[in-house]
């Protein structure tokens, strides 16, 4: 399963659940999902009641404590529940996905040396071709619980660095405010992704961006836009 897969389904069981009313342990699908990933990893990951234990191979380890308790009156504030979901594929990084009470994040932890990228929004992780980069974006336009931006940063087993980054959410003003749609991987170096707007009305409007590494260094390209979308994204 995905990590977005797996992420979707996280924030999915909450809804089902409904505004205090979510259950205050793993259901049987999470069970399922870390009772796997701990097969992939043996001893690194633990449940101890509420608390997911993550280990690494350098002695590093992270801690992380559940509430899902629907008695504490500022239970907005205060929920919070994690999910040992999936790893990178072919490499030694676990994905911790994290709800909220109403969005959700994710964290990046390397079992070889503990170091740990923190972020938010459901989206997947994408590896390029050479898993040497990865891609992590997050798109929330409509409820603006998660931030708008797209990330790429170079990883190996041990250690994960930014390399550039755009945000779609201004710190003055919203006219220009955009949400990343539909990115991917061209080659090792080259990598697709659209920006969404508002253009006329509630409908959308996407622009073409290319990312291309030359010379160690990123360089963005508009290379197209669409015409005003319908409303179904």
């Amino acid at each position: 399963m995905k990590i977005n897969d797996v992420a979707i389904l996280f924030v999915v069981a909450f809804a089902l659940n409904g505004c205090g009313e979510k259950v205050p342990n793993l259901d049987i699908e999470e069970q399922r999902i870390e009772a796997e990933i701990q097969k992939q990893f043996p001893g690194k990951i633990k449940r101890e009641g509420s608390k997911l234990i993550v280990g690494s191979a350098s002695g590093k380890e992270h801690v992380f404590v559940d509430n899902r308790s629907e008695e504490n009156p500022d239970i907005a504030d205060s929920y919070v529940a994690h999910l040992a979901s999936s790893r990178l594929p072919g490499l030694d990084w676990l994905n911790v996905t994290v709800g909220y009470y109403e969005s959700s994040g994710q964290k990046l932890i390397s079992l070889n040396s503990g170091e740990m990228l923190e972020f938010d929004g459901s989206y997947e992780p994408i590896l390029s071709p050479d898993k040497k980069h990865v891609l992590i974006y997050s798109q929330d336009m409509e409820a603006g619980f998660s931030s708008n931006y797209i990330a790429v940063y170079q990883l190996d087993q041990n250690s994960i660095n930014l390399e550039i980054e755009f945000y779609g959410d201004p710190s003055e003003t919203r006219k220009d405010s955009w949400g990343p749609d539909n990115p991917r991987w061209l080659n090792n170096e080259t990598l697709t992704y659209d920006e969404l707007r508002y253009a006329k009305g509630d409908r959308k409007q996407a622009t073409h961006i290319k990312l291309q590494l030359m010379k160690g260094k990123w360089h963005r390209t508009v290379t197209d836009k669409s015409a005003p979308l319908e409303n179904n994204l």
